[in-house]
């Protein structure tokens, strides 16, 4: 006899993490927008983000709350 309880399961962990991961890309690339907005460069008409702590930070997801 085989239970199908297993399967349910592991497909329902399965369509956890896939909207998980979803979400997190949609986050970081949001992240990746803002930063530009704030941090970005434009030299010769190219826009680049300085590699600095605050700006790896931001882009982790680190940055606190600051007023």
């Amino acid at each position: 006899m085989v239970l199908l309880i297993p399967k349910a399961v592991q497909k329902i962990r399965d369509e956890g993490r896939q909207e998980g991961r979803a979400e997190e890309r949609e986050a970081q690339h949001a992240r990746r927008e803002e930063s530009y907005s704030r941090f970005g460069i434009a030299v010769n008409g190219v826009r680049s983000l300085p590699d600095t702590p605050e700006v790896r930070d931001f882009l982790n997801g680190k940055e606190e709350n600051r007023a």
